[in-house]
């Protein structure tokens, strides 16, 4: 590994003159990391995807890049003069930028990008660094997951919710055949933790949903005879995003089993997901909750799903 120079008096120093992208790149390449993060956060108009360009035509070689992203995943001590939203910001352009640069080493080194994967996903991370960092996970699986396909699982069961749930983010992005990540996501389906189920129903299966409704309305049928509370809850979630109106017939077949639990966390989200589909086609909806607001088992469901509705 490269070493580290100390920052701090070379930034006090410096002018204010903005940088060229290669003269940032040469910092990173000189391990001065949080200089290189201050040109971008400072308003220099540096565009990360231009800087990642720069940087990889400076540094080159794979076992370089991988070392400049373990600088700036766990970059050296602050400097002391930053204000803490100076610090803050210019973290969060370093992992931004990691990134952009593990993009052009899905070729040859996709499996030591995924060492860095545990810290980019942590809860200290930023929103948009996980957002992406599931398209980076995205590009990757397209690229690799017949031959990684162990990896993968391994991700979708890892012990570490988050890299779990931005694991579901990118499968459901990707461009590996629905049922083939359908077989995946199973083994997330009952997962209680909540990162893990709040990024499988209501985001991987409505993502997976927008390329294949078909398959993963299939698969929702099946997985309705889950006994699972949390599965039943994964499915009623997904039905109340947009996936919930692209086959609305099908969708209250579905639902119409989840209405019937009497778990309340079940049948409050088939509830939302009722609310939803309601809104796509009220015509065919409507009469079909008027009957359930006269089943003993499936009352409490549709009354909230009605209320919901009359709020809207």
């Amino acid at each position: 590994m490269r070493s580290k120079a100390p920052s701090g008096a070379a930034m006090g120093d410096r002018n204010e003159d903005p940088l060229e992208l290669d003269e940032i790149a040469a910092l990173l390449e000189e391990g001065r990391v949080w200089e290189a993060a201050l040109e971008v956060v400072r308003g220099r108009g540096v565009e990360l995807g231009e800087l990642a360009e720069a940087v990889q035509a400076r540094v080159g070689d794979v076992p370089g890049m991988l070392d400049l992203l373990e600088e700036l995943v766990a970059p050296p001590r602050p400097p002391g003069e930053l204000s803490k939203r100076e610090q803050l910001l210019a973290w969060e352009a370093m992992r931004r930028l990691v990134v952009r640069l593990s993009h052009g080493l899905l070729e040859d080194g996709w499996r030591e990008v995924l060492g860095f994967l545990s810290e980019l996903a942590g809860p200290e991370s930023t929103y948009r660094v996980r957002e992406e960092l599931a398209g980076l996970l995205a590009a990757m699986a397209t690229r690799s997951f017949r031959e990684g396909r162990e990896v993968w699982a391994e991700m979708v069961a890892s012990e570490q919710p988050p890299v779990a749930a931005v694991a579901l983010r990118g499968l459901a992005l990707s461009q590996v055949p629905a049922p083939r990540v359908l077989d995946l996501f199973e083994a997330a389906l009952a997962d209680s933790r909540m990162e893990v189920r709040r990024a499988l129903g209501p985001e991987a299966l409505r993502d997976l949903g927008r390329r294949d409704p078909d398959a993963v309305y299939k698969r929702l049928r099946q997985w309705a005879s889950h006994h699972s509370e949390i599965a039943r809850w994964n499915i009623g979630e997904a039905l109340s995003t947009v996936l919930g109106g692209f086959y609305v017939e099908r969708a209250m077949e579905i639902l119409e089993i989840l209405a019937a639990d009497e778990r309340a966390m079940v049948w409050k989200a088939a509830a939302r997901a009722l609310s939803r589909v309601a809104q796509r086609r009220p015509s065919f909806v409507y009469p079909v909750l008027a009957k359930w607001r006269e089943d003993p088992k499936r009352f409490r469901c549709a009354e909230l799903a009605l209320r919901t509705l009359a709020r809207r």
